[in-house]
């Protein structure tokens, strides 16, 4: 936001979403090893779009231009690939989604990591 890359920020603290019983981070084997996203991560995923799919709806009207987005930070980038996937499924198509796990900008060099920012900007 201090760099005006981000004019408003919205992080959803709802009670009832905050009192479900609900778990959070995703499921794992006895080894520790991501199986799959937990049914509170799909939810949170799920409430995230349809937030997403207001706030577009709302700068239709404001500047058309202008696109909204949604923003996914897991717990470790072993998750990532299925947060991916389940977007995927949600209908959102490749060129919706951008995936950047931490350490990435240092295995990507300057065009490519400044190809991948223009993509976000470029919707």
């Amino acid at each position: 936001m201090s760099r005006g890359l981000v004019k408003a920020l919205a992080l959803d603290r709802r009670k009832e979403v905050a009192s479900l019983p609900l778990e959070f981070r995703a499921e794992r084997d006895e080894r520790g090893k991501v199986e799959s996203l937990s049914e509170g991560q799909r939810v949170m995923i799920n409430a995230g779009l349809e937030k997403l799919r207001r706030l577009e709806a709302g700068f239709e009207d404001i500047d058309s231009t202008k696109h909204p987005k949604l923003l996914i930070m897991c717990e470790d980038t072993n998750v990532t690939p299925l947060v991916v996937d389940y977007l995927r499924q949600t209908g959102l198509g490749e060129d919706e989604i951008i995936r950047v796990d931490s350490g990435k900008k240092e295995e990507l060099s300057r065009d490519d990591w400044s190809e991948a920012r223009q993509c976000l900007f470029r919707y």
